[in-house]
This record gives C-alpha cells, structure tokens and sequence, in this order.
C-alpha cells in the first residue's frame, strides 16, 4: 500500500511540473505579448501614452487581484484549476486584440477589454504556479526546480514576439493573433486536464493537515521589504523593456525589426534561470536577491553611456538575465523564509502588490516620458528608479525569527 500511494504521489507530481511547465511558457509569453503589439499600434497612430496608460491598467488589474487569488486557491487547494482558468483569459485577450486589428478605427475602444482580459489572465500563473511546485518539492532544490521551471518561461517570452511577427507577417496580424488566442485556450484545456489528479492531491493533504496555519505577523517585515524591492525595481525594469520594441521601431522604422530584436534581447533568461537557481541554492536567496537588483541596474548605465547598436543589445539582453531570472528564484527564496500553507498568498503579495504594481506605474510613467521627451530621457529616469531599488536592499532581514518556517526550521537568508 505504501509503495503504491508513493507512486500516485509520484504521478501527480510528475503531472503538476507539466502543467507547471506548460503554464509558464504560455503565461509569460503572453506577458510579453503587448510590449510587441505596442510597435504595431504606433504604427497606426494610437497614442504612446494611451498606449501606456493601457500597459500599466494591464499590470494594475494583475496587482490588485493577485492577492485574493493567492488567498483562494490556499483556502480551496485547487490550484492547478485555477491556473488554467488564468491561461485561458489570455487566450481571449489574444482573441481581443485580433478585434483591433480588424477594426483600426475603433482600435483604442478595443484595446482596452484587451488589457483587462490580460491582466486578469497574468494575474494567476506567478502565485499559483511557484505553489504547486513547492508541493512537489522540497528544501533547498526547490530554488533549483524554480530556476528549471523559470526557464520555461523565459523561452515563451523568446519565442512569442518572434512567432507574434513571423505569423502576423504570413497571415496578418487580426488572423495571426486569433489563431494564438484559439491555440493558448487550448493550453489551458490541457492544463485543466492535468490539474484534476493533482488538485485532489493537494486538496487531500489540505484537508488531511491541521487547520490552525502559522500566523503571518512575524514574517510582515520580510514580505514587506521585498514587495518594496520588487514594486521600485519594477519601475525601472517595466519602463525600460515595455518600450524596447517600440524604441527600435524608431530606430530601424520597423516593427518586424523590433519584434526580432526583442527575442534577441529575451533569449539569456533561457539559460540564465537554472543558473540563477543554483547559485540561489549555494549562496542564499539574499544574496541572489542583491546580485539580481544591482546587476541589473549597474548593467544598464552601458545602455545609456554608449551609441554602439550592438553594445546596447548586449546591455539589454543582460538586463533581461537579472530581471527575468531572479524573480522565481527569489520566490523561492520567500516560499523557503515563510510558513508553506500560506505560501500561495504571499507570492501573491510580493508579485501582485511589489512587482506589478511596479510594472504598471513603470508602464505608465514611461508611456508618458517617451511621448513627451523621447525615449533617452525616459530609459534613464526609469534607470534611477533601479538605482534606488539597490539602496533598500539592507531593508531584507537577515533572519526570521520563529518557531514555524517553511523548512521547519528557523532559516537565515
């Protein structure tokens, strides 16, 4: 009996590191996905900062639902159902934003549903998804397994701005992102799929655990100092990359263009999360924390000081390795630091509250900059926001001090 209940155990984890895997790819793929759209709508004269405003109320929505999200799927364990339902979300996004392209006239009306869809969508994958890999793995691999899983997502944000333009170049782009939005719905049917043994799992230990979970007031310092990191780094990362594409449209005079750029650009998360996770699991999420913010920031003053084309990708697509390859990492980090039955709520807070909320004001302020004083002087007031994110790195306590951990232990950074 014992050997067989390992074995079940083994096949829901098996199935929920795939659907795990499935979900990231498509959900930060789909991340990406206006950032490209941005240089074709420049293209037909919608405006720079409506077109940031809608990139922030994206970002906005994801942050401020996040939370309850994250609470829900702690209470109910069904984690994996409600991470199909996000991805599905973005499948009608994409089926939105094919209405834009069929009806230019009435383009901004439409974009805006667009932006709601995506960021109701993207606001389910980052709490659920780092979760669900916490129930299959424990102790310090998990940072590992984070880092394996991450760049999963990092090849759906290499892969969709390229499959984005060479689809929309084939077939247009209103048929080019209906067909996405149809083929990302039919992921999350999979994943649906997938979740049904694994969520009875986990629903199962739920319920067979005690109830009393660990209080979360001895840990509020420790989610508080990395929602503030994630929400003043997320400006500087969010202004930045949002209007890569749109930067090098300009440049180049081509949306195509940019759209390949910018797969450049996101390629070294691909090889950068695993790495990432392993120096996590040598070193500690504290440290990884401070490489990731400051390397980040440092890496990006080449962008500004040099006028060589290929020295500016080169700073961009490392910039990308810190912003895109310390994020799970450190989620793993925070899942290890703070009680495992409230684990989902609190990526939800330090994704939602710090890092999108972040995003959006990045969004928005950048829209707003690059209209109305081009993009150099917009690049380097987000660069500032970066600057500061590495003076509150000191505000991450070096130690939790409490009886119940993730670990069951108490941990140090």
């Amino acid at each position: 009996m014992e050997a067989s209940a390992q074995t079940t155990g083994e096949e829901h984890g098996r199935r929920a590191l795939v659907a795990a895997v499935l979900a990231h790819f498509t959900n930060d793929g789909n991340s990406i996905m206006f950032t490209v759209l941005i240089a074709y709508y420049v293209k037909m004269n919608v405006s720079l900062v409506f077109l940031g405003v809608a990139a922030a109320l994206s970002n906005l929505i994801s942050g401020l639902i996040a939370e309850r999200i994250g609470f829900w799927a702690d209470k109910s364990g069904r984690r994996g159902a409600m991470m199909a339902t996000g991805i599905g979300l973005l499948g009608a996004a994409c089926v939105a934003f094919s209405l834009s392209f069929y009806r230019p006239q009435d383009a901004s009306e439409i974009i805006i549903p667009g932006v709601t869809l995506l960021g109701v969508g993207l606001a389910f994958y980052h709490p659920l998804g780092g979760s669900i890999i916490a129930f299959v793995v424990k102790g310090k691999a998990l940072s590992r397994h984070m880092g394996i899983n991450g760049s999963f997502g990092s090849i759906g944000r290499a892969v969709f701005p390229t499959l984005v333009v060479a689809m929309a170049t084939l077939f247009g782009a209103p048929a080019a992102l209906l067909t996405l939005g149809i083929a990302v719905a039919a992921v999350g049917a999979i994943i649906y799929w997938l979740s049904r043994s694994f969520d009875r799992f986990m629903v199962g230990e739920r319920q067979g655990s005690p109830t009393a979970r660990a209080p979360l007031r001895p840990y509020w310092r420790f989610i508080a100092a990395l929602s503030a990191i994630f929400l003043v780094n997320g400006v500087f990362s969010s202004g930045v990359i949002t209007y890569i594409p749109a930067y090098y449209e300009q440049v180049y005079g081509s949306a195509n263009t940019a759209g390949l750029i910018l797969s450049i650009i996101l390629i070294t998360p691909i090889f950068g999360q695993p790495v990432q996770g392993y120096i996590a699991e040598r070193i500690g999420g504290r440290r990884a924390l401070q490489i990731d913010v400051a390397g980040s920031a440092l890496v990006f003053a080449l962008f500004l000081a040099t006028q060589n084309s290929l020295l500016q990708i080169v700073s961009l697509a490392v910039l990308a390795f810190f912003v895109y390859t310390g994020f799970p990492v450190i989620l793993a980090y925070a899942t290890l630091m703070t009680p495992r039955d409230s684990i989902t709520r609190i990526n939800a807070i330090i994704w939602g509250t710090g890092g999108t909320i972040g995003s959006a004001l990045g969004s928005s302020l950048g829209g707003s900059l690059s209209q109305s004083y081009g993009f150099r002087t917009s690049f380097t007031t987000s660069w500032v926001f970066g600057l500061a994110a590495i003076g509150m790195l000191p505000l991450v306590p070096r130690v939790i001090s409490h009886t119940e951990v993730a670990a069951g232990e108490g941990l140090s950074a």
